[in-house]
């Protein structure tokens, strides 16, 4: 399976040997410097992102875990994402085109700056697992239908919730429900099946 694992080097970029790698499955770029996937030249081009990440397209799994990261705009680009792993950034929002992963079943955002969980990760129909460890969600979006009717693991510990909403009990597959250190006084009765 080709992977390629650049931890460690101090990289401030994705480096270009991925972009040249055929069939290129995972990716471990853990504890770099990239602050963003945008390239030097796409700056001053009508390309808000490097368009060499297209070529990423039988990634499967990336990991950009404790670099400098923003934002995730570009990461829509990758179709065929399974896992997405950007634990100990600086992300403060999940943008809406992570909508465009159809196929994430993992998304770890643990210990960065979102405040709200964006809707579009519980409409997305792959998803199982769910991070959200140590940021500072505060607040639920308003939901209508859940599509994540496959997701079993939910981690809201180390935030700022006060209440869960009623729509947490349509996530019938949920077995791990993690919220641990928040401010939660009651509990929807439509999680009444969970045992805690």
């Amino acid at each position: 399976m080709p992977n390629l694992s650049q931890d460690n080097r101090r990289l401030k970029e994705i480096p270009k040997e991925a972009f040249e790698r055929e069939k290129l499955i995972e990716m471990s770029l853990r504890c770099n410097l990239i602050d963003n996937l945008t390239c030097d030249i796409c700056k001053w081009s009508f390309y808000y992102f490097n368009p060499k990440i297209v070529n990423l397209k039988f990634l499967k799994k990336l990991d950009l875990s404790y670099n400098g990261l923003k934002n995730l705009n570009v990461l829509g680009e990758l179709n065929s994402l399974e896992e997405l792993i950007l634990i100990g950034n600086f992300i403060d929002k999940v943008s809406e085109d992570i909508l465009n992963l159809e196929n994430l079943e993992v998304l770890n955002l643990a210990n960065n700056y979102i405040k709200e969980i964006p809707k579009e990760v519980f409409l997305l129909k792959n998803m199982k697992k769910l991070n959200f460890y140590g940021n500072l969600i505060s607040d639920f979006p308003k939901m209508e239908e859940i599509e994540a009717k496959k997701l079993h693991f939910l981690n809201l510990s180390k935030n700022g919730i006060h209440e869960l909403p009623n729509w947490i009990g349509d996530l019938t597959k949920l077995s791990d429900l993690l919220l641990d250190e928040n401010d939660l006084v009651t509990f929807p009765k439509t999680i009444g099946w969970f045992i805690f």
